[in-house]
């Protein structure tokens, strides 16, 4: 922006407009404007949040780490960090190690499943458990 806009943009000497527009986000609003201009603004928007969906989710999925550790008493507790969803789901059971793992083991969520293919790859997870002839535990930090 010209520095005269920018001035204007100073509140108490705070900048209220980010110095610099992400790249993703001007991909966006070329995106956004290129479909309004020759179509409809309905289709421009309707691209510009699906664009925004997509970014979301990628973003998130690489927010999500599976930390493990052994207890006290031998068990070893997995903590997921980060939100367990249809993006973190399909690699989620590849985190454990179900033969060499001890006969106890726990699972400590920071969220809850935020959709259907999250609670699935939990229940793939207990089942491989079962099948190995382990006991789980699964819980929600907080719950």
């Amino acid at each position: 922006l010209p520095e005269a806009w920018r001035a204007k943009a100073n509140v108490c000497g705070r900048q209220l407009l980010p110095v610099r527009v992400d790249r993703y986000d001007a991909l966006i609003m070329v995106v956004v404007s290129v479909i309004s201009y020759t179509t409809n603004i309905v289709y421009g928007i309707f691209a510009g949040v699906v664009l925004a969906c997509f970014r979301f989710s990628w973003e998130s999925s690489h927010d999500f780490k599976v930390q493990s550790g052994l207890r006290a008493d031998g068990s070893k507790l997995y903590t997921a960090r980060g939100e367990l969803f249809f993006a973190t789901a399909n690699k989620f059971h590849l985190e454990f190690d179900y033969v060499n793992d001890p006969e106890r083991v726990a699972l400590l969520l920071e969220y809850e499943p935020q959709d259907y293919s999250a609670v699935h790859a939990i229940r793939k997870v207990m089942h491989n458990y079962e099948k190995a002839g382990k006991q789980i535990e699964v819980r929600i930090h907080g719950a």
